[in-house]
């Protein structure tokens, strides 16, 4: 069931907001906005088929501290 709403609601997401972007022609916009659906797409199936995905923030984490 989790899968059948990330589906719908990815449908949407390309429908009314990546199509107009297209026609729009903006290039750069495009291709940033189409990669990170892409990532947060799978990431998402991935956690709702129940499969462990890893949180950034430690890496995150990990990096500020050792800037600071």
């Amino acid at each position: 069931m989790k899968i059948v709403i990330v589906l719908i609601l990815y449908f949407f997401i390309v429908v009314f907001d990546f199509i107009p972007l297209v026609k729009k022609r903006m290039k750069k916009e495009k291709w940033f906005y189409l990669s990170t659906l892409i990532i947060t797409f799978i990431v998402i199936m991935l956690d709702s088929m129940s499969i462990y995905v890893p949180s950034p923030a430690l890496l995150i984490k990990f990096i500020i501290d050792s800037v600071l």
